[in-house]
């Protein structure tokens, strides 16, 4: 069907535009090994298998975590192995959400899910794993990021504030350079995190520090996608202003400085988003 301009038009007919119906054709292949599905494909087919060959294996409870970035589909996939008496554990903070096809509330998602009669929503209050001053900064970006998120407040009140390092623009990777020589001799793992444009600007630095470390540490270059999920003992954000201008911005810089479990540093030649300055 996707790969016959016809057959797709009969079955979209009235559904999708001649536009809408461009984008989803492609190219024949010799075998379905050399079809290029992607993830995001994956729910369609097993709507379209469920459709053909009925409901698949169900769960006695399913639990699933990084839930924001679920998609309508992938939602409707999780529904369909839950039954008609679900029993889930559906886990995520709607501040990370970075995917285009990312939920705007819980309760859109719990549509999605079939809307449970028993279904339960819980906004977890307190944090244990990022240090009150830190968490405190990044949530000035929720009311832009999750306006619908209520600020968790940490337990670990007592932290190092977080670093704010300007510097000139052309000092930029010299400073990090300074910041990570620092860092290196007080923690175990430090990640640089990076607007992508910026990465290769700072690769050499990131792996000089990695090579004086050794084996006693780690030391990681990421753009704040690729930091998604991940801790570390320090993390040194570079040109917040930057990541904050990105699509999904205020989220991504959520992310990047969420990250830090123990000491954040922003090293900017831009002058900071004012949303973090703002007292």
């Amino acid at each position: 069907m996707l790969t016959s301009r016809a057959a797709l038009s009969r079955a979209a007919e009235g559904i999708l535009t001649p536009d809408e119906q461009a984008r989803l054709r492609r190219p024949s292949v010799g075998s379905a090994a050399s079809e290029p599905w992607t993830a995001a494909d994956v729910p369609l087919i097993d709507e379209a298998e469920a459709l053909i060959a009925g409901p698949p294996r169900r769960y006695g409870h399913i639990v699933v975590d990084e839930a924001q970035d679920l998609s309508a589909m992938a939602l409707r996939v999780l529904a369909r192995r839950a039954g008609a008496r679900p029993s889930m554990t559906i886990l995520g903070d709607l501040a990370q959400a970075t995917t285009a096809w990312s939920q705007p509330s819980w309760e859109v998602a719990l549509a999605h899910l079939g809307q449970p009669a028993n279904a339960q929503v819980a906004e977890l209050e307190i944090g244990y794993r990022v240090p009150g001053p830190i968490l405190e900064m990044a949530n000035r970006l929720l009311p832009e990021a999750a306006p619908q998120v209520r600020p968790s407040r940490s337990v670990r009140a007592h932290g190092a504030a977080p670093v704010l390092v300007p510097v000139e623009r052309e000092d930029l990777a010299t400073s990090v350079e300074a910041e990570l020589a620092a860092l290196t001799g007080d923690w175990v793992s430090v990640a640089v995190i990076a607007p992508e444009e910026l990465l290769a600007e700072l690769e050499a630095v990131v792996k000089a520090a990695a090579e004086r470390l050794g084996e006693h540490g780690h030391v990681a270059l990421l753009d704040p996608l690729g930091a998604k999920g991940l801790e570390f003992d320090a993390v040194v954000v570079v040109e917040p202003a930057l990541i904050y201008g990105e699509v999904n911005g205020a989220r991504l810089l959520y992310v990047a400085m969420t990250r830090a479990v123990q000491h954040l540093s922003l090293v900017h030649s831009l002058a900071l988003p004012a949303v973090l300055t703002a007292v």
